[in-house]
């Protein structure tokens, strides 16, 4: 009885259309995907290119789908996205809440993703990058280099007002 209904209920999935070979692979992609996330470390110096003006330098302290907030020495800035063209960072980095000098080795380039992929932690030290809108390849790929090694942002190229390109590197 419970293999008949079991039966007629993919068979009600298939003729509607719900569970067709695309839907069903499109569905379980997105499923492996959801919550796949890199973590790493966001050195304390941060220097803002601007597309026009002079450069800014500061803490990351907030970073967001529109703006970013830099922070030095009790003032805090906000500068809209769309006037970044880069952010390169430098100095120190937390690892288990211990200062350690940045020695990056090698360079991972995360390309195109969106820019709501950053997210800076309750401490603006750490971050997640959202690996979604990745290939599942690549993804894969990235995740297996980077496992048991703490890897920080090195540079963040705005591409356009929805893009971003990120490099990271293993910390030593």
């Amino acid at each position: 009885m419970k293999k008949t209904i079991l039966q007629g209920s993919i068979f009600a999935l298939l003729w509607l259309g719900v569970a067709s070979e695309g839907h069903w692979a499109g569905w379980q992609g997105s499923a492996r995907s959801q919550g796949t996330v890199l973590e790493v470390a966001v050195p304390d110096k941060a220097t803002v290119t601007r597309k026009q003006g002079a450069s800014l330098t500061g803490q990351l302290t907030a970073f967001n789908q529109t703006s970013l907030t830099l922070s030095a020495e009790g003032y805090s800035e906000k500068v809209p996205l769309t006037q970044v063209k880069a952010i390169a960072f430098e100095g120190d980095v937390w690892i288990t809440g211990k200062p350690l000098p940045t020695k990056f080795r090698g360079n991972k380039i995360l390309p195109d993703l969106p820019i709501p992929a950053l997210k800076l932690g309750n401490s603006p030290r750490k971050a997640t990058i959202a690996l979604a809108t990745m290939s599942p390849q690549g993804r894969e790929r990235l995740l297996e280099d980077t496992q048991n090694k703490p890897h920080g942002v090195k540079k963040i190229l705005l591409n356009s007002s929805a893009k971003m390109t990120i490099h990271i590197g293993e910390i030593e």
